[in-house]
């Protein structure tokens, strides 16, 4: 198999080309020789009608018998034209012969003929030139066939002609073709020539490089700058994974340093009270389980950056599941004295994956307790929209900021704390509002921070309306 693109279209242009060729060739000479052979035969029917009068008047002179050769062709001296005249049972009455040729023979069906004119070619053997004749019958009144004949060696001569030009023109049109289509393809694929070897450069060290592009408006052009697009995504694909694995390995060694801290200090000693013991696994289990749930929550993204998590719809009972979220949140919202509060909402059918759904809201309602202040309010609404149904978190926390109100749904954000740009305003891995958000796009619907104001912020999702 031909490797090179360059050859195949090359070979692919000269087949075309001689296909094309050689159907204009057989039409060329089909055509041509329909058209001398016409020739001829226009000839040959204004012969053939001066004659027959001719005969037609002598018979009758003649008292109805066919006349003598020497009657009838009295003034036909026409180069290379043969007569013959056969009676009505194909007996041979008369001839004339220019050339030394043999006389003109009846058409194989001559007793089916009728008074209109038969047109054949024939091969004459075993005359001097031996060539090729066109002849012409016509049956008169009296029931006599006349036969005119001419050479078609002529016509046929400039036939010959024709196709030894073109026996000749096509092949060396044809390398020309093929050498003129490898010069313009060698010319055309430079430029892929040249993307694919600056692609080749191009690597995780160097991602920032882009491909040349000469011609924006024409197809190669548009392609380097579709590869350039491409490598655009990439290079901010590969940008997040690095800060992703950076804010990662951050969030895990932090839980992770402060438990072997308190491992040593506790082990440093021989013996400690057992209360020194408790404390130390107490705290040691925070926080595996705050490293746990930062792994659940990578794994989960990215699953779903990988397409690998599946929705489970259901049937359910939206108010029923922002309920119970509001309860459950309830729990750790007494620690800071806060009040959650959920807006009584009516049944609210809906279909979609009730463990993600409750995840989310339960993130969104985390957050807000996390930032709003001890004795303050947090409340949680389900409301019709137009075709969707919102859901809304309101929190007493302080309005964020307005350089950070998109980057919060990015992972492992944290907004600063006031005047500090290094430190968080409160604990945690910063994955709770992206999840959200992912979670709200899964199932065709957005979130959003809708407002934020001197006494706190709101988020809102939408879910687009359907019955379970």
């Amino acid at each position: 198999m031909i490797d090179s693109v360059r050859t195949r279209l090359v070979l692919v242009n000269v087949l075309v080309l001689a296909v094309l060729q050689g159907l204009f060739v057989i039409l060329m000479y089909k055509t041509l020789s329909w058209s001398l052979i016409s020739q001829q035969d226009a000839i040959l029917k204004s012969f053939v009608e001066s004659t027959a009068a001719e005969v037609t008047m002598q018979t009758r002179e003649n008292g109805g018998a066919l006349p003598a050769a020497e009657q009838i062709w009295i003034g036909q001296r026409r180069s290379s034209t043969n007569y013959a005249l056969y009676d009505a049972d194909g007996d041979l009455v008369a001839e004339k012969t220019t050339d030394n040729s043999r006389m003109s023979p009846l058409p194989a069906d001559w007793r089916q003929m009728t008074q209109q004119d038969r047109y054949y070619t024939l091969q004459l053997n075993g005359t001097a030139e031996k060539g090729v004749r066109r002849l012409v019958a016509r049956r008169l009144a009296s029931g006599a066939i006349l036969v005119i004949s001419r050479p078609l060696d002529p016509l046929l001569a400039q036939l010959r002609v024709v196709t030894s030009f073109l026996s000749v023109a096509v092949p060396v049109m044809l390398v020309l073709s093929g050498l003129g289509g490898w010069f313009v393809t060698r010319h055309s694929l430079a430029p892929v020539a040249i993307m694919s070897e600056e692609a080749r450069r191009i690597s995780a060290d160097n991602v920032a490089e882009r491909l040349a592009v000469s011609n924006p408006r024409d197809e190669l052009g548009q392609l380097a700058t579709t590869l350039n697009g491409l490598l655009d995504r990439l290079g901010n694909a590969l940008s997040h994974q690095r800060e992703f694995m950076a804010e990662a390995a951050h969030q895990l060694r932090t839980p992770l340093s402060v438990a072997r801290t308190t491992t040593q200090v506790t082990l440093g000693q021989p013996s400690r009270a057992e209360a020194e013991y408790r404390d130390a696994m107490t705290l040691i289990e925070a926080q595996m389980r705050h490293l746990s749930r930062i792994v659940d929550d990578m794994f989960r993204l990215a699953r779903a950056d990988a397409g690998f998590h599946g929705l489970n719809p259901q049937a359910l009972y939206l108010n029923e599941l922002v309920a119970e979220a509001a309860q459950a949140a309830g729990v750790l919202a007494a620690k800071k004295n806060i009040d959650v509060h959920a807006a009584n909402a009516p049944d609210v059918p809906f279909r979609g994956d009730e463990e993600l759904l409750r995840q989310m809201t339960l993130n969104l309602l985390e957050n807000a307790i996390k930032y709003t202040p001890r004795g303050g309010t947090v409340e949680i609404a389900l409301r019709p929209g137009a075709g969707e149904w919102v859901v809304e978190v309101a929190d007493d926390g302080p309005p964020i900021p307005e350089p950070y109100r998109e980057k919060i749904f990015e992972r492992f954000f944290r907004v600063p704390q006031s005047g500090q740009d290094a430190e968080p305003a409160a604990d945690g891995a910063g994955l709770g509002l992206p999840i959200a958000r992912w979670i709200a796009e899964s199932h065709g619907g957005s979130l959003v921070l809708a407002q934020d104001s001197a006494r706190g912020n709101t988020f809102r999702v939408t879910l687009p309306e359907n019955k379970s």
